[in-house]
């Protein structure tokens, strides 16, 4: 990349020129977004926001780690460190799978065992953008959306399946 002129010194040429500047660049954008992630507060809402509630579901999460998550609990997205509301309920049932019945050429529901279906249920407050509630300035949510939160005692990561508004 660099060229040496009669004395022996180093010439930068112009890719150097523009690597050196696409470096200065991303290193801006990463330190810009990584401090974007806005701080929710939790005394008085925003104007215009309203209480809502979802629904994270968990498959096939080993029962011995079902008890970890627990109702009261501040719930945090695990990537952003966005604050998505607080642990309301937690709902367990036998996980299950479809697995094919070769002798009747069928298709059925079977139990995984040692596994369950972890529902955690969350209330948050959120603003109505669109088709969709938004919640601590940025986290989106839709019916179907990974969800990849921690608690103080759990970390884990599901979809959502329910998402509603609860009326005052």
């Amino acid at each position: 990349m660099k060229k040496e002129n009669k004395r022996g010194r180093s010439i930068i040429n112009v890719f150097d020129i523009v690597l050196i500047a696409l470096a200065v660049v991303l290193a801006a954008v990463y330190l810009i977004s990584r401090g974007s992630a806005p701080a929710s507060s939790p005394t008085q809402p925003a104007a215009g926001t309203v209480s809502v509630s979802y629904t994270v579901e968990i498959t096939e999460l080993d029962e011995l780690y079902a008890g970890d998550v627990k109702a009261g609990e501040p719930i945090v997205d695990r990537i952003k460190k966005y604050n998505i509301g607080t642990v309301e309920s937690v709902e367990t049932e036998p996980a299950m799978r479809n697995v094919d019945n070769r002798a009747e050429g069928t298709v059925e529901r079977a139990p995984v065992p040692g596994c369950v279906t972890l529902y955690v249920n969350v209330t948050a407050q959120g603003v109505v953008s669109g088709s969709s509630i938004v919640i601590d300035g940025g986290y989106e949510l839709k019916v179907g959306l990974p969800c990849s939160f921690k608690t103080p005692g759990f970390s884990g990561a599901g979809a959502i399946v329910r998402v509603g508004r609860i009326d005052q």
